[in-house]
């Protein structure tokens, strides 16, 4: 009877203990499982931030496809005034330095004589000479009279070497006047044998 009893007893002991390993590895599987699906929230959370992060973030400023403007040279030296000629009043020679030049000069060299068949002995100051350079509204006032203000004016001479450096231009091109005038003295009529170079250097 004791035997029976303990027996019975023992089968009980271990039906409950296989119900609670049962129900441990029952909660053990739901444990996981939840544990599982909290990171794949936590990584989907992620990865949505992230790919709203990357549709909010402003884009890239793109480099710029227009090309730069292709460098221009400096024009090539301009021999405008090379010859022999009469001063009885004036005698002008005008010569154009295009736009955004800044280092325009003039030079060259005169000599003036009193007689075109005899230049060498004729060549002292009865056959003086004034030489102006102008700009195109400085040269009209010339014409109606004495201009108000020229850029260069040289004393007279008949015998001159000159290099003046001519004013920077901008947006547009300029018109420059160089202007032999008898000065008065000497002869009525005077020759002039001249060569002058505009350069863009």
């Amino acid at each position: 009877m004791y035997k029976r009893g303990v027996l019975v007893e023992n089968q009980g002991v271990r039906t409950f203990k296989r119900a609670v390993s049962q129900i441990s590895f029952a909660w053990l599987v739901m444990f996981a499982l939840l544990v599982i699906c909290g990171c794949t929230r936590k990584g989907s959370s992620k990865s949505q931030n992230l790919s709203q992060s990357e549709e909010l973030r402003p884009e890239e400023p793109l480099e710029s496809l227009t090309a730069a403007p292709a460098k221009v040279d400096a024009p090539q030296s301009e021999n405008f005034l090379h010859k022999v000629f009469s001063v009885n009043n004036h005698a002008e020679f005008a010569f154009v330095v295009p736009a955004r030049q800044e280092n325009t000069r003039l030079h060259g060299d005169f000599r003036s004589f009193t007689k075109l068949g005899d230049p060498d002995s004729t060549s002292d100051k009865s056959a003086d000479v004034d030489l102006i350079l102008l700009n195109e509204h400085e040269f009209n006032d010339f014409l109606h009279g004495q201009p108000q203000s020229v850029i260069y004016e040289l004393d007279s001479t008949h015998n001159q070497i000159v290099d003046w450096r001519v004013p920077t231009t901008y947006s547009d091109p300029q018109t420059y006047h160089l202007v032999f005038s008898n000065s008065g003295s000497g002869t009525k009529t005077k020759f002039v044998k001249a060569d002058f170079t505009i350069s863009f250097r």
